[in-house]
């Protein structure tokens, strides 16, 4: 670390025409010590704001490595996140790249501890849209499949929850890669409809955030489900409240955003529920 503020005070403070850089000695102490106090954020987001492009572009990457440091006590995790979440809205495409350069390089070091880190640094500032399409799929694919397993364990209505708002927190971060969008949907669909039993109240919210957010692919699939060969699928033809909730699942879909090859398929399902 010292090495490191050495380069930053060499290079990102070379501008001596400049007052307003950072004590850098102080920013790592203040990010690393105690979770911050009341203001305390808003004190260092200021002074981030009035220095100069170079230095705060070494210092947000200077927080993302302590965020990633297997070392660092959690409330400078914190700390950093605070400081991130505040100011990442203003991210230059300088500090992005910067960010993510290092997030390849933990990669391509094999530090599966630090990429692991930052690959959640990305997620908890909603900025998984800046990953390559891989790393997202891995990400939300383990996610889906963390929910659907809960989803089919005993005392799922009241486990469901936390996976159910963490897969919504993730789908609401750009669009999903077109290869997990299949077990996405089918998941989303198969915990909304229930198993039945009856659904997890508690995480319908996400499951209804998430169905209303479907893309035209998605909602293609979603179609689909009615007629493949798949648990959800199954659970559907069985009748009872199953198809009924699929049907409200349908339901929530604006029907201009139904594909026009799928308007007939559609139309009919909705249909079965208004003759019902």
């Amino acid at each position: 670390m010292a090495g490191l503020i050495g380069i930053c005070c060499k290079y990102a403070l070379a501008d001596s025409a400049s007052p307003r850089g950072i004590d850098i000695g102080a920013f790592i102490s203040a990010v690393k010590g105690a979770r911050f106090t009341d203001g305390q954020c808003s004190v260092w987001v200021d002074r981030l704001d009035a220095t100069h492009d170079a230095q705060r572009e070494l210092l947000f990457t200077m927080v993302h490595g302590i965020y990633c440091d297997p070392a660092s006590p959690e409330p400078a995790r914190l700390n950093t996140l605070d400081l991130c979440g505040a100011y990442s809205e203003k991210f230059t495409s300088a500090i992005r790249s910067d960010l993510i350069n290092k997030h390849s390089e933990y990669l391509a070091k094999g530090d599966s501890t630090r990429h692991t880190a930052s690959q959640q640094f990305f997620e908890k500032l909603s900025l998984l849209n800046l990953l390559n399409e891989s790393e997202r799929h891995t990400i939300i694919s383990k996610s889906v499949g963390k929910l659907w397993t809960v989803h089919q364990e005993f005392n799922n209505f009241y486990n469901e929850p936390p996976f159910a708002e963490r897969l919504e927190q993730l789908s609401q971060q750009g669009a999903l890669p077109e290869t997990v969008q299949e077990a996405f949907v089918q998941t989303v669909v198969g915990c909304y409809i229930g198993n039945g039993y009856g659904v997890s109240r508690l995480a319908e919210p996400s499951y209804t955030s998430m169905i209303k957010a479907f893309s035209p692919r998605e909602i293609t699939m979603m179609i689909r489900l009615a007629r493949s060969n798949s648990v959800v699928s199954q659970r559907i033809k069985d009748g009872g409240s199953c198809r009924q909730r699929f049907i409200q699942a349908l339901n929530l879909i604006e029907e201009s955003s139904v594909p026009n090859s799928f308007q007939v398929e559609y139309e009919k399902l909705i249909g079965q529920q208004r003759r019902g």
